[in-house]
């Protein structure tokens, strides 16, 4: 039956001849307007005019079952805050507050990437120090030191970490294969001259989080 038909048949026997009722169904809500006519306003109760709320609440539930698709609206989601970045200990040549900055820069625009906790070791060859990177909750520290238990290890020359961070991305958060950028970036992990340790989900979302 047809939610058309289902009101004509409630509301016909005692209203149709006094009053008009106007029903708007979409997939969210049945709006259900009572409008009087002057013709029965001189004749009838007023009391009678519009029907109680038991009437119109029953209505509305035998619409819901006629048409179970309908949906409340969905509850916004907020957002996902981006953690702070700090800066811990620093070292003479370290590459901490550069590394910091781009952390500070991912998060801020893709804080879904994020983790919620994470250490990683960033090493770059040639006399700089090790850099730490803890994703900890709402917190992120970035400092020149050797991680204590990592999940993930970065290895490589400046540059060319520079220039994978920097390859356009593709899908799955890897470097795209497509652009000559991409393919030189991808060379660079395929000869080694770029070295990861950990679970490749954890070196596609650094990648990602880290991009440029």
């Amino acid at each position: 039956m047809s939610s058309g038909s289902l009101i004509a048949q409630k509301i016909r026997p005692r209203y149709v001849q006094k009053s008009c009722v106007i029903v708007v169904t979409t997939r969210n809500y049945t709006s259900v307007t009572w409008v009087k006519t002057r013709s029965m306003e001189a004749s009838e109760p007023r009391q009678e005019d519009t029907p109680g709320i038991d009437e119109i609440t029953a209505l509305t539930a035998e619409l819901d079952a006629i048409d179970p698709g309908r949906t409340q609206p969905a509850p916004t989601r907020p957002e996902r805050r981006a953690p702070l970045v700090q800066i811990g200990r620093i070292q003479d040549g370290g590459l901490a507050p550069a590394v910091a900055a781009i952390v500070e820069r991912g998060v801020r625009r893709r804080p879904q990437l994020a983790p919620g906790e994470l250490e990683v070791e960033l090493k770059v060859e040639g006399p700089y120090p090790a850099t730490r990177i803890l994703f900890s909750g709402s917190k992120v520290l970035v400092e020149d030191a050797h991680a204590e238990a990592p999940q993930l290890r970065v290895e490589g020359p400046l540059t060319d970490l520079i220039h994978l961070m920097s390859a356009p991305v593709a899908v799955f958060g890897l470097p795209n294969p497509i652009r000559p950028h991409g393919r030189a970036a991808l060379s660079k992990v395929a000869t080694g001259r770029v070295r990861f340790e950990g679970p490749m989900a954890l070196r596609r979302r650094l990648l990602q989080l880290l991009h440029v």
